[in-house]
C-alpha cells in the first residue's frame, strides 16, 4: 500500500453547465504538526453553521465524491467528515481544511449502521472532529512552522467572518440538506 503525506478529496459538481471533477490535496496533519492535534467540537460546528446562515458568500455544497487517506484507503462516505475551503480578504488567500470525526480517525472503520439511521445531520453524528488535512501546500507549511497560525485561522473564521470573502462547507454527495 502506497503511503503519501496527503489526503485526496475528489469533488464533483457543475460549473457553467459542465460536469467538473476535481482532486483536492490536503497535507496530512500528522506529518505536519508532529505531536499536535487540532480538534473542534460541537460549539465550532454550531457557530460555523450560524455564520453560514448569515453570510451570502458562505455556502454548503454536497460535492464530495471520494476521500482517500495517505495510505490510499478509500473512506466510506457515511463517515462524518467535511471540508472547509476559504478565501480571505483582502489578499484573496485560499485555505482548506479536511475534518474527520475523531472516532473515525482512531479506527478508520465504518460507523455502526444505527448511526446512519434517521435524518440527523452528518455533522451531528460526531461530537468532535479532528483536523486531518490542510491545504494548500504554502498554508500547510506555514502552519507546520507555527501551529498557532492554524489556531488563529480557526478563531478568525468564527470571530472575524468579515475577513473571508468566501467560505464553502463541502459534504459528501449523498448527504441531503434540510430545506428548513
Amino acid at each position: 500500500m502506497e503511503v503519501t503525506d496527503a489526503w485526496i478529496v475528489i469533488v464533483f459538481g457543475k460549473a457553467e453547465e459542465e460536469d467538473v471533477r476535481v482532486a483536492l490535496d490536503f497535507q496530512d496533519t500528522e506529518s505536519l504538526f508532529q505531536s499536535s492535534k487540532f480538534v473542534v467540537g460541537e460549539t465550532f460546528i454550531t457557530e460555523l453553521l450560524d455564520q453560514i446562515q448569515h453570510h451570502e458568500t458562505w455556502v454548503i455544497k454536497t460535492v464530495i465524491e471520494e476521500v482517500r487517506t495517505p495510505q490510499n484507503q478509500v473512506l466510506p462516505l457515511d463517515s462524518p467528515l467535511f471540508v472547509l475551503l476559504t478565501k480571505s480578504y483582502p489578499r484573496e488567500l485560499s485555505a482548506g481544511v479536511l475534518f474527520l470525526a475523531e472516532d473515525v480517525t482512531l479506527q478508520l472503520e465504518e460507523l455502526d449502521d444505527k448511526r446512519n439511521e434517521g435524518t440527523d445531520s452528518i455533522l451531528n453524528l460526531a461530537h468532535r472532529f479532528l483536523v486531518v488535512g490542510v491545504s494548500p501546500v504554502g498554508f500547510a507549511a506555514a502552519c507546520a512552522e507555527d501551529s498557532r497560525l492554524f489556531t488563529r485561522f480557526i478563531s478568525r473564521l468564527l470571530k472575524r467572518p468579515e475577513a473571508f470573502t468566501e467560505v464553502s462547507l463541502l459534504l459528501p454527495q449523498h448527504f441531503q440538506l434540510d430545506s428548513s
